[in-house]
């Protein structure tokens, strides 16, 4: 897994496969985030916070990339300093959502 913050625009946490589709490129070793996107460190390919591939600088087509180009992103939820992902070995969606407690926030 591999996490991130857009820099350029919310400022939303979000974690992705760390490895990229295109050639297996690990994202956290020099990949950086570019635009709001996590740009692969060999081949520049660009990824927002939902896995999407957003651009294939090389690429000659007008189109957007294909959603083949794109890759796995993890539910996160950011609560009390802290960012908290939903991963499930059946790939399954969250099966509950997490409470935020009065008496923790009160504490902060």
């Amino acid at each position: 897994m591999v996490a991130f913050r857009d820099g350029n625009n919310s400022g939303k946490a979000s974690v992705l496969h760390a490895f990229c589709p295109h050639m297996g490129a690990h994202l956290g070793e020099g990949g950086k985030v570019v635009d709001g996107a996590l740009q692969c460190p060999f081949h520049l390919w660009s990824f927002n916070g939902q896995g999407a591939c957003t651009q294939i600088p090389y690429s000659r087509s007008t189109n957007a990339p294909p959603k083949s180009t794109s890759t796995k992103a993890y539910e996160t939820r950011e609560m009390v300093g802290m960012v908290f992902i939903w991963f499930d070995a059946e790939d399954r969606e969250p099966q509950w959502e997490l409470e935020e407690h009065k008496d923790v926030q009160a504490s902060l």
